[in-house]
């Protein structure tokens, strides 16, 4: 992801994205316990 896209990003738009992005490690985390 680049800088230009991230300082575009309004609030509603970045808490989101972190919220995806704390989903997608969530399921990196459960899949790394399952191996």
């Amino acid at each position: 992801m680049n800088s230009i896209q991230a300082g575009g990003l309004s609030g509603v738009d970045k808490e989101e994205f972190m919220q995806q992005v704390q989903q997608e490690i969530a399921v990196a985390n459960a899949q790394e316990m399952l191996t």
